[in-house]
């Protein structure tokens, strides 16, 4: 919602480069440069969450919640709908100012968010993967994903050079 807060994914090719911490810059320099062009008085500026991209959905899901720390999450990729599990007493940083937060992490997520405190979660018997879990099944991802694309683009090269000696 213009004007309140913003999220904003990024990623990095290169694993040496923190894309967040590139985005925000030494001492928050660079991102404050973005915030100060978008005006308003300095009370009222622009927040922007700057969140790491994960083509896993779960991951993506626990980040797009910044800046509350999600516990876990349930997904129904079916439904597209999440539910965040977070600590006990963060639901007002969770929901955000006029429900912003919960409102651009489900944009940016393409998931319904609703958030559940940990100890009415537990209550409930509610099964969920951590979002430890969701960040290692992700990078897990991630590194198949480069092995199969250095699979691909190999086979591709032998093919090649098999056409060539014909």
């Amino acid at each position: 919602s213009a004007g309140v807060r913003s999220k904003v994914a990024v990623a990095s090719r290169n694993e040496d480069v923190d894309a967040t911490g590139a985005c925000i810059g030494p001492g928050g320099n660079r991102i404050q440069k973005i915030v100060s062009q978008l005006g308003g008085s300095s009370r009222s500026k622009e927040k922007i969450d700057v969140l790491n991209w994960y083509d896993n959905h779960g991951a993506f899901v626990v980040e797009s919640c910044r800046p509350v720390l999600a516990v876990g999450a349930i997904l129904d990729e079916e439904e597209k709908t999440a539910t965040v599990i977070i600590n006990d007493g963060d639901t007002a940083l969770a929901l955000g100012k006029r429900s912003a937060n919960q409102k651009l992490a489900s944009r940016i997520s393409g998931f319904d968010i609703d958030f559940i405190e940990l100890s009415k979660a537990i209550d409930l018997g509610l099964q969920f993967t951590t979002a430890d879990e969701w960040k290692e099944i992700a990078e897990e991802e991630r590194k198949q994903a480069e092995k199969d694309a250095y699979l691909n683009k190999m086979r591709a090269e032998e093919a090649k050079r098999l056409e060539a000696e014909e």
